[in-house]
């Protein structure tokens, strides 16, 4: 062989043995440049004592678990470097990073700064000059790095010591994940977007804490990784505005526009709607933002316990532009505990649209239909409602017939539980049949369960229908059932929609339980879009409870229709109504109007009635339909009012006006007023005329009237509360301490009084009951003590975190006590102490709890 020829051939083999390192680098994953994968080498910035660096092959030998190390030198800089000793070069794309040590470069002024190279040429560099938003892997390491643009095959780390002499910055070893493309989303199937099935990393610049830092997102890569039980969690402080975030990125992939987007997310505060408008997401793409969504925008997808006893749910969003990245955002503020939110993975679907026929019924699950949960529109009404809970919502839009969603609503009143089912590609034209199959557990006890449910109809989020009760019918006879004893409950829609919601309240006496299997469509009269399903002439049955002596304020034909368009009726109508038999010849359906009436002599009771509606043409076209009547025994109902009347006035409002006598207005000509009690003899209600009166010189405060409204036939009354508000600032004490210090700053060793000021700033004096003043002591490396008190005062109490002082002693308009304690701080690592006191509620007969928490922080003169 030539020597040309050897050297070309060498140049070969050497030329495949670099390219197979990369060909062979792992897809999806995080690859540690060490020895025992690639051929490494390792160089460290010299100076004029040497080698900055000890133990610098630590970086590149195959013990992950050691380290190289710097140790500062002040204003000092230095830098390492990985260096891929066969010239391999990984492609632009690929993520490049190093695993350091868990410090906290904030305080410190310092920064670490990552670049690429390729041979001798600097590729890129990111700056991390604060690493609160890099990733805790749980064993006191982050990782800093950044998804390249340009190929390289070496990994410098720098890292400059700002101000700090006690400093030490180790790095573990560099790393490298090849990006490959992951397999292509199901159609209505949420995937975890986790690695290695993707190219999944959680990009440090956006991950981490903002607004004052005062908590953590820790574990933050067990967003990303295989494992379907492991999470990251953001920590937010109790009483602090902060945010915490965890962005993920998809280095392999980039997701369409179209594609529903969000995580798997677990917090107790999830039981309740509200908690979203806490969320945000933002998607991105190669580092752009492209979306904002939050609040009444998100959607609740599939594959989690959702809002149920442990709050976990899938939030996320339809996006409309490509992707590569999305981050969460956790938003708190000073005045709700968020408390801890875990985040288990990032979550994606294709939403595909479902063909639907005429004549047909379906269950809106996955994965026949891309449907999601409307997440400010599922959940709980109020927080305030102990024992209630939305459970498994989640279930309503699965395939599987066994499996529903539980809402408990405790007995009382204005207690509500909703779940909502939104079809993000569709719209479902006038005339479909919708609503959601049920179980009432407790129909026994609560007689027509329906009076308890609302359907309402949605369309991109603007409420289009709202139907309850009479309203509601159900049309099992067309729809299969899922599940024993279950009904399907819902309405002919009269307008377009793409979500569906049902909501159920509390009952008076009773928990109102109420299973909740799938929502639904029946296409048979389904008239708009690509369907025109409607028969000529069709007639729905309903249901009415109706007072005896009283007419129903709906028309039978409310539901019914004719080509599609609402049926109408007298002399510009579209159909003619008769009524064709009934069990109680009292009970009449007006032929123009199609309301309902029952005599006076009507016995309480359910009575069937039939009716026809016919179109005006030779032959007609016909249908008929059933009225269920549920008549009402004699009855009134009266109503609690809340008045605001000034004193020396009388309300505009009359309390009768929310009352009812047969289920009709209540006038004081259908009923007796009587005044029962007043909480104070100037607030009279004049019972001829049914207002309330206030005298002058009433004090400002709330007073309540009790009142009975009886039938003039007698045998019938209730009684009802009236609760007055006379307006006005009542007097009382307003207890605030004021904290300030013998000088601005401390010195490390040396003592220094903080002053506590008492003061009433309230308009009237403490009334002698007891003051209670907390002051926190200061963080370990400190001493806080007290010499003396004022006088009146006493301790009350200490623990290890407190003192506690009480006085009973009278202290008036704008007068102040002040308490003395002085302060002295050892340990020179702080910086900064926070000092902090608590007016214990009540104390002195205040009222304003408002200002109650005082606090100050100091730093030392060296800061």
């Amino acid at each position: 062989m030539k020597r040309n020829d050897f050297f070309a051939l060498l140049c070969l083999i050497i030329s495949f043995l670099t390219n197979a390192q990369v060909a062979n680098a792992p897809c999806n994953n995080y690859s540690e440049w060490t020895s025992n994968t690639y051929s490494m080498s390792v160089v460290s910035q010299t100076g004029l004592f040497g080698d900055s660096w000890s133990n610098k092959n630590n970086l590149i030998d195959g013990n992950t678990g050691n380290a190289a190390s710097w140790s500062a030198i002040l204003l000092g800089s230095s830098w390492i470097e990985a260096r891929n000793a066969s010239g391999s070069v990984f492609p632009a794309g690929s993520y490049a990073g190093f695993v350091v040590g868990d410090l906290d470069l904030v305080s410190l002024g310092a920064s670490m700064k990552v670049a690429t190279y390729n041979g001798t040429t600097k590729q890129e560099e990111v700056n991390f000059s604060s690493l609160v938003g890099t990733i805790l892997d749980g064993g006191g390491k982050r990782k800093v790095g950044f998804v390249t643009t340009k190929a390289f095959n070496r990994i410098r780390l720098t890292v400059n010591a700002g101000l700090t002499l006690v400093f030490t910055a180790n790095a573990y070893y560099a790393e490298v994940v090849k990006p490959c493309a992951g397999a292509a989303l199901a159609c209505n199937t949420t995937t975890d977007i986790t690695r290695t099935n993707y190219g999944t990393i959680v990009e440090p610049s956006r991950t981490g804490m903002s607004g004052l830092s005062l908590g953590s997102v820790s574990n933050a890569d067990n967003v990303a990784n295989a494992n379907v039980s492991d999470f990251a969690t953001i920590t937010i402080n109790a009483g602090v505005a902060a945010s915490g975030s965890i962005s993920v990125r998809d280095i392999g992939d980039t997701f369409p526009a179209g594609t529903y987007a969000g995580f798997d997310v677990e917090n107790q505060s999830l039981i309740n709607a509200q908690f979203f408008n806490n969320i945000t997401l933002k998607s991105y793409n190669k580092g752009i933002l492209q979306e904002t969504v939050s609040g009444s925008n998100l959607l609740m997808g599939l594959g989690s316990d959702a809002i149920a006893s442990t709050g976990r749910s899938v939030v996320g969003f339809l996006t409309t532009k490509a992707f590569d990245e999305l981050q969460i955002t956790v938003n708190s503020l000073a005045t709700l505990n968020i408390g801890n939110t875990k985040v288990y993975k990032m979550i994606a679907m294709k939403p595909c649209q479902k063909t639907i026929s005429c004549n047909s019924s379906y269950y809106l699950t996955q994965p026949d239909f891309p449907v999601v949960l409307n997440s400010q529109r599922t959940g709980l009404g109020t927080l305030a409602c102990i024992g209630c809970s939305v459970n498994s919502a989640d279930n309503v839009i699965d395939n599987n017939p066994d499996n529903y969603s539980r809402i408990t609503l405790a007995a009382g009143v204005g207690n509500t539980g909703s779940i909502s089912v939104m079809d993000p590609t569709a719209t479902y034209p006038k005339g479909t049949y919708t609503g959601f199959t049920v179980k009432d557990r407790y129909f026994v006890y609560q007689g027509d369960f329906l009076e308890y449910i609302t359907i309402k109809t949605y369309l991109n989020g603007v409420l289009q229908e709202s139907k309850t009760s009479n309203e509601l019918f159900d049309l099992s006879f067309f729809i299969p059932i899922w599940g024993t004893g279950t009904k399907n409950v819902g309405f002919y829609t009269t307008k377009d929609f793409n979500e569906v919601q049902i909501q159920t309240g509390s009952i008076g006496s009773v928990v109102n339980v109420l299973d909740i299997y799938s929502a639904f469509i029946d296409t048979r009269s389904s008239n708009g879009g690509s369907l025109n399903c409607v028969q000529a002439i069709a007639a729905a049955d309903d249901s009415y409870t109706i007072n005896v002596g009283g007419t129903s304020t709906a028309s039978v034909i409310t539901n019914d229709t004719y080509q599609g368009n609402p049926a109408t009726l007298g002399a510009s109508g579209n159909v003619v109504l008769t009524q064709n038999s009934g069990e109680n010849n009292g009970i009449t359906i007006n032929s123009n109007t199609g309301l309902v009436t029952v005599s006076a002599n009507t016995a309480a009771g359910t009575y069937p009635v039939t009716y026809t509606i016919c179109n005006n043409v030779t032959p007609p076209s016909c249908d008929f339909a059933t009225v269920n009547v549920v008549v009402a025994a004699n009855s009134v109902n009266a109503q609690d009012d809340v008045l605001t009347i000034p004193d020396g006035t009388t309300s505009s409002v009359n309390v009768l006006l929310n009352d009812t006598v047969n289920g009709l207005q209540a006038l004081l000509g259908n009923l007796l007023l009587t005044q029962v009690s007043t909480s104070n003899p100037g607030i009279t209600l004049n019972t001829l005329t049914g207002n309330v009166s206030v005298a002058s010189g009433t004090a400002p405060g709330t007073y309540q009237i009790v009142y009975q409204a009886a039938t003039l036939l007698g045998g019938n009354s209730d009684t009802a509360t009236v609760t007055v508000i006379v307006p006005g600032i009542p007097p009382a004490a307003d207890i605030k301490v004021n904290i300030s210090a013998s000088s601005s700053n401390y010195t490390f060793g040396s003592p220094m009084q903080i002053f506590y000021e008492v003061k009433n700033i309230g308009n009237a004096p403490t009334d002698g009951s007891e003051i209670v003043i907390y002051i926190y002591k200061t963080v370990s490396g400190t001493t806080f003590n007290y010499s003396s008190l004022p006088t009146g005062w006493t301790l009350k109490s200490q623990t290890a975190e407190y003192y506690a002082f009480s006085t009973t002693k009278v202290i008036g308009q704008n007068n102040s006590d002040t308490i003395m304690v002085e302060f002295t701080a050892n340990d020179t690592n702080l910086d900064f102490t926070l000092f902090r006191s608590l007016v214990s509620s009540g104390s002195g007969g205040e009222i304003n709890i408002l200002n109650n928490i005082s606090t100050q922080i100091l730093f030392p003169d060296q800061y």
